[in-house]
């Protein structure tokens, strides 16, 4: 979304190393914690597709998350790519295109040297 904020915080494990480290006591972490300076044991980084605006069709907002290494992206709130505006739709396939190209030839390498091409009836 255009008017995300952008939240960076220290992550969880850095304040741990703190801690453990005589920096910082469990109090002062779990203070960074609660103002927002450390995240929390269930945050995680998350990469936002830039240039999207994160409307959808029927007028509601989502976040749409790039999933690297693979070109697939996650809209929040359980959407599909169908349920995006047309500019956003536009800025989704382009990444997937560019990431695409760059991942496919690394793939096949990786293929043709640890696998073996075996054909398997389906019933």
């Amino acid at each position: 979304m255009a008017n995300a904020k952008l939240i960076q915080k220290t992550p969880y494990q850095n304040g741990l190393d703190m801690v453990r480290n005589g920096y910082i006591s469990e109090e002062t972490l779990k203070k960074m914690i609660r103002n927002g300076e450390v995240a929390g044991p269930r945050e995680k980084e998350s990469f936002r597709l830039r240039g999207t605006t994160g409307k959808l069709k029927n007028g509601n907002e989502a976040f749409i998350t790039v999933q690297f290494p693979t070109p697939a992206v996650t809209i929040s709130g359980g959407g599909k790519l169908s349920d995006l505006v047309h500019e956003d739709r536009e800025i989704v396939e382009s990444w997937k295109d560019y990431l695409r190209t760059l991942i496919t030839p690394h793939y096949k390498e990786a293929r043709k040297r640890f696998t073996d091409k075996v054909m398997v009836s389906q019933s």
